[in-house]
């Protein structure tokens, strides 16, 4: 648990939520039924928004102005590997990012994980990012689990943790995944840690890096505990998956998520639309 983690001492207590207005704000709410209001109120209480409209009653909350300002929903990151977020300065031209990668993975101890997380996670609140999923592929210990969790706990934003492989991990071993119960029980058990904010998932390295013989066993290890999967899918030739092939075995469905597969066809993206898969679309 969190008091394993060594070299420092999480401090899992979040500030006291606000009862706060915010004042005469452009509203876009993503919403048909409240839709974009040129100036009005966001009446905010426990962490809950309980009113959004012109001129509200909100009692003694403490009020915002947000004239000129514009407040809308939280943007959603579906694919960050917090991990890293440490090295991302030392990048150049003769060294790229997996260069730093498979150089620094096997150094970073659980301090150097729950530091990247902790700027990472403060690099989001700044940008307006409120709720993310953490593609972790660099959980090298238990202890390394712990302190990603508990810096995200800490953040308290709405986030997945989604547990991973060693990076550089050689792709005809499967991942150790005893620890993988023994996360979901002392975290996100009944009354764990965790709260409501933080869901656990597994990040699957999947067909795209692994061979049968590993990524049935990862992802079935996965599915017996119920977790939600993600995984990546491409981002270019000779890289492929063959999403038409998938949910015979089960692969594909509301639970799982591919990240990239830029390189899709028309009929994998369709696969993809039968299923209920999500996607999350980008480049690294």
């Amino acid at each position: 648990m969190a008091s394993d983690i060594p070299h420092f001492e999480p401090k899992l207590a979040l500030p006291k939520h606000a009862d706060i207005v915010v004042r005469n704000a452009f509203i876009l709410s993503v919403d048909r039924q409240i839709g974009n209001l040129e100036s009005a109120d966001v009446h905010v209480r426990d962490g809950m928004i309980i009113a959004v409209g012109v001129g509200l009653d909100a009692g003694e909350a403490t009020e915002i102005d947000g004239d000129g300002m514009i407040v809308m929903p939280g943007f959603v990151d579906a694919h960050w590997h917090l991990w890293s977020t440490l090295f991302r300065n030392l990048l150049r031209p003769d060294r790229g990012y997996y260069d730093l990668l498979l150089g620094l993975a096997p150094h970073f101890d659980a301090e150097d994980v729950y530091r990247s997380f902790r700027l990472a996670l403060a690099e989001a609140t700044s940008a307006g990012i409120t709720k993310i999923l953490n593609f972790s592929h660099n959980t090298r210990t238990p202890t390394h689990a712990d302190a990603e969790i508990v810096a995200h706990i800490e953040s308290g934003l709405r986030r997945r943790f989604s547990y991973g492989h060693v990076s550089a991990m050689p792709s005809t071993e499967v991942m150790p995944l005893d620890d993988l119960p023994r996360v979901q029980r002392e975290w996100f058990g009944a009354n764990g840690p965790a709260g409501d904010q933080l869901s656990l998932g597994y990040s699957w390295r999947g067909p795209l890096l692994t061979p049968p013989e590993v990524y049935r066993p990862e992802f079935e290890a996965a599915r017996n505990l119920g977790l939600p999967v993600t995984t990546h899918a491409g981002q270019g030739p000779p890289h492929k998956v063959d999403a038409l092939q998938m949910p015979n075995e089960g692969f594909l469905g509301p639970e799982t998520l591919f990240v990239h597969f830029l390189e899709a066809r028309a009929e994998d993206r369709q696969t993809l639309v039968e299923t209920g898969t999500s996607l999350s679309i980008g480049m690294q």
